[in-house]
């Protein structure tokens, strides 16, 4: 076999390996992301079964988790809490009125070329009242 002959073998059998292993990380990937959504799927299940024990236990919790009851308990007095500072702060204050805003009339806007050609991408535009 001449050079060239050795060369093409080489060069088709490193392709033929590149493409195998290619195969292989792509079914790899795709095993680790159902592994991942498994993951998803259980963290979403385990949400909703400690907020259905919390709905039914939440005035007679295991002694195991009392705890972390009473801290959820406290979280929701305060966010209660910032729900109503939120309100009272809404009363409080006055809605800002724009009276002086100008009119789509009053606003002209003018295109204009860029000067600098490595800037020619970007469009400049000003912004004058009349």
């Amino acid at each position: 076999m001449s050079f060239i002959d050795d060369l093409g073998e080489s060069v088709a059998n490193m392709a033929k390996d590149v493409g195998e292993k290619a195969r292989e990380l792509s079914g790899t990937a795709k095993i680790h992301a159902n592994i991942k959504a498994e993951e998803v799927r259980i963290q979403d299940l385990y949400y909703k079964l400690g907020k259905k024990y919390y709905e039914v236990y939440q005035n007679a919790p295991d002694t195991g988790v009392a705890d972390i009851v009473d801290r959820i308990k406290a979280a929701n007095e305060k966010i209660k809490e910032y729900r109503e500072d939120l309100a009272n702060a809404k009363e409080s204050t006055p809605d800002v009125v724009v009276t002086d805003a100008p009119k789509e009339d009053d606003i002209v806007v003018e295109a204009s070329e860029p000067s600098d050609t490595s800037e020619s991408s970007e469009t400049s535009e000003k912004v004058t009242e009349e």
